[in-house]
């Protein structure tokens, strides 16, 4: 059985190899999201353009992915998680989605604006990733 981060890897490095005008990490790539005192993040899966990508992804990633998936577990507090927004935002990310495995939803805030899709919605961020559409049924099909 895929997980859920293997299942975002899985479509969006298809969308990648398609249109090559970014990266996929995944695998707790550590993002910086505060200068002083260094504060890191552990990000279940992002996509970053290749204007933002540094040219080395070794260590630590300094610049901001234009978006970050987290999965939410089952100990995750909202606190927690608007804890992290806030501080992906003031990085620099532009949009951050939070998927729910138990609800079965996707959740997308970009600053001012919230979005959240369930089954039989379509996922697509033209800003970010245009031509990428993903059913959020799939996302679940497991």
């Amino acid at each position: 059985m895929l997980t859920l981060e293997k299942w975002f890897v899985y479509f969006m490095t298809q969308y990648e190899v398609l249109y090559r005008t970014g990266r996929v990490l995944v695998g707790e790539a550590h993002f910086q999201t505060i200068k002083n005192p260094p504060t890191n993040r552990l990000l279940d899966v992002a996509w970053i353009s290749l204007a933002r990508l540094p040219l080395s992804l070794s260590g630590i990633l300094y610049t901001a992915p234009e978006w970050i998936i987290e999965i939410k577990s089952p100990d995750d507090s909202k606190a927690n998680i608007d804890e992290k927004e806030a501080e992906y935002f003031a990085a620099g990310v532009i949009v951050v989605s939070l998927v729910d495995p138990r609800n079965k939803t996707f959740r997308s805030r970009w600053p001012g604006k919230e979005e959240t899709l369930s089954l039989g919605d379509t996922l697509t961020l033209p800003d970010i990733l245009p031509g990428f559409k993903l059913d959020v049924a799939s996302i679940f099909a497991q």
